[in-house]
């Protein structure tokens, strides 16, 4: 009867101090979009996966330690199961991106488990005969240790997966700045040397090649394309438009924030995206931004922009970035939408100007 007891309080008790946790991590999903993406294997588990993987980890680990003698029943134990629930959460961000060293460091953890087991049974062996409660206390002992040294093992690459995560593909302000001051460096030289068969050409190196760039090549790629708009377009050198890769869903390949004058391309549709798609996309994004920068700084309000058949099409845009219609509200009118559908109409003319330059460098 006892023992029933204790078994249904133990998983009151995994229950208890998972649901926290769960429920937490369900509001992260909810609000940030966590998706788990395996860069290495190009594997994606999405937000139900990503949800299911991390709800078997929280419920593994508190198992762990309410089925252990030592543990159970403690504050440390309470401690622990909470802490390390938390860092291998964390540490699953950290294995997206280094999938071998976080393979490396269970294994070791597993290995050193082995070795301090027989250890521990080795030196009870000395002072007394081993029985199968005492080899049993040992195993329970080691894993207690075990489970105190993952807290601090797990310290280093659960920040640094939480790191990764949220900042490992934004840039600096200085990085930016010196992005574009090599952008820059590199004209000054074209200018001075011979002109190549395309403006910009030098600093599309290696766009032939796009299937065999890594991501960070890739990303170097489309920043250059972005500068190259930004200049097409005819938008202010004192606005600056930085390009940034973030992990969104599925669905999304990118998006313009105008508020900070900030583009997003998706990391994954980046990594396995075709080079024509993942050009349209920041070609579409470039001509959002020229249309937010032309509806900020025409004058609506003089007679000539009022009266000028000119300044139709910014009256439209204008009228659109008032009245945007998301896709959520409908698809159809979102599509069809002038802001839309012009930087589509854009998107699909100007990649012709870098597909040429492919062919013309494939010959």
């Amino acid at each position: 009867m006892k023992k029933k007891k204790a078994q249904k309080l133990n998983l009151f008790r995994v229950v208890f101090q998972t649901m926290p946790i769960i429920f937490t991590f369900g509001l992260i999903i909810a609000f940030e979009g966590y998706d788990l993406y395996f860069s290495d294997f190009d594997l994606s588990l999405g937000f139900t996966g990503s949800f299911l993987l991390a709800t078997l980890v929280c419920f593994v680990v508190q198992i762990f330690v309410n089925v252990n003698p030592i543990l159970k029943n403690t504050r440390s134990g309470i401690f622990v199961g909470t802490i390390l629930t938390i860092e291998l959460m964390l540490f699953l961000l950290f294995a997206q991106y280094h999938f071998w060293v976080s393979a490396v460091i269970i294994v070791s953890m597993v290995i050193f488990s082995g070795c301090l087991t027989g250890k521990i049974i080795e030196a009870n062996e000395r002072k007394r005969k081993i029985t199968g409660r005492v080899r049993k206390k040992c195993n329970s002992c080691t894993n207690a240790i075990v489970a105190y040294l993952l807290c601090f093992v797990l310290i280093l690459p659960a920040g640094i997966g939480v790191y990764e995560e949220y900042y490992k593909y934004s840039l600096s302000a200085e990085e930016w700045s010196k992005f574009v001051e090599w952008f820059n460096e590199e004209d000054e030289k074209t200018e001075e040397a011979q002109k190549p068969t395309l403006p910009y050409e030098d600093k599309l190196a290696g766009l032939n090649d796009w299937d065999s760039l890594s991501v960070a090549e890739k990303e170097r790629l489309i920043r250059t394309v972005a500068l190259i708009e930004k200049d097409e377009l005819g938008i202010s050198n004192e606005v600056e438009i930085t390009v940034f890769t973030e992990k969104m869903n599925d669905s999304t390949c990118g998006y313009y924030e105008d508020s900070s004058k900030e583009i997003f391309i998706n990391y994954k549709y980046l990594n396995e995206g075709d080079m024509k798609a993942v050009l349209k996309t920041i070609l579409h994004e470039m001509h959002h931004a020229f249309v937010h920068y032309t509806v900020e700084n025409i004058d609506y309000e003089s007679e000539f922009v009022k009266e000028n058949f000119y300044y139709k099409q910014a009256w439209a845009w204008k009228e659109n970035t008032e009245n945007y219609i998301s896709a959520e509200e409908s698809f159809e009118k979102y599509k069809n939408q002038p802001i839309e559908s012009d930087a589509r109409t854009y998107a699909e003319e100007r990649v012709n100007y870098y597909l040429q330059y492919i062919e013309n460098n494939d010959e």
